[in-house]
């Protein structure tokens, strides 16, 4: 994944986290991330496919580090903790 689509997914879920996703539209996502609004839709064909692919990155990333800390064979207390 490239840097810009990166940091349009993380400032995108900030804002939804901050301001829920009804309220959040797509200019701010792109302003945000540091983008025009049109370079959004190089990314992205819609609002709805944005959240679609951020769960996606989201699910991936989580699971990756998941894979990581159980190939530390830490304690069970430091496991759940990282």
């Amino acid at each position: 994944m490239n840097d810009k689509k990166r940091m349009l997914i993380t400032s995108g879920m900030k804002l939804f986290a901050t301001q829920g996703y009804h309220r959040t539209s797509i200019q701010e996502i792109a302003t945000k991330a540091g983008i025009s609004k049109g370079a959004f839709y190089l990314y992205f064909q819609s609002k709805e496919e944005f959240v679609v692919k951020a769960l996606q990155f989201f699910y991936f990333e989580i699971k990756k580090k998941m894979a990581d800390v159980n190939m530390e064979e830490f304690p069970p207390q430091e496991s759940l903790a990282k």
